[in-house]
């Protein structure tokens, strides 16, 4: 009986490991397209001109508005201006109108922005993949030993 019941926990072992696997083994695909999305996005340096507001989102806070985008001014690569809002909520905390910043826009859509010193939301999506795939990898080894293992005896 005893070698019925941890042949059902190192297979729920193996099933949940797996299951990890393909969870970050998505995030870090996500993660690999973003960055070469972003690998295509041209540098150039701004002056932020104020702060935009998103509709009201699952990110928003207790009044029901969405965080502030910091909006930037910049010259594109032939010397027009343009004036774009930067792809993190988070872009718009300690800046202030006039402030210089460095940045990577959007060539197809000269509007979206990336501050330098902002991370993209998809690193959390990378950290994630690794933390998933790590533990699937280990549950994956350790079920699939154990049952081997079991098998033999």
């Amino acid at each position: 009986m005893r070698d019925v019941d941890d042949q059902w926990l190192f297979s729920g072992l193996t099933i949940i490991g797996l299951l990890l696997t393909v969870v970050g083994g998505v995030e870090l695909i996500r993660h690999r397209r973003s960055v070469q999305e972003l690998l295509g996005w041209i540098p150039a340096i701004g002056l932020v001109s104020g702060e935009a507001m998103d509709r009201p989102a699952a990110t928003s806070t207790d009044d029901g508005l969405a965080p502030p985008y910091a909006t930037v001014r910049y010259l594109d690569t032939s010397g027009r201006p343009r004036e774009g809002k930067a792809v993190t909520p988070a872009s718009w905390l300690g800046r202030v109108p006039g402030q210089q910043v460095a940045l990577r826009y959007d060539p197809q859509d000269p509007g979206r922005l990336l501050l330098a010193d902002v991370y993209h939301p998809r690193f959390l999506g990378m950290v994630l993949g690794v933390i998933f795939t790590s533990f699937g990898f280990t549950f994956v080894a350790t079920g699939a030993v154990a049952l081997l293992a079991l098998s033999v005896v």
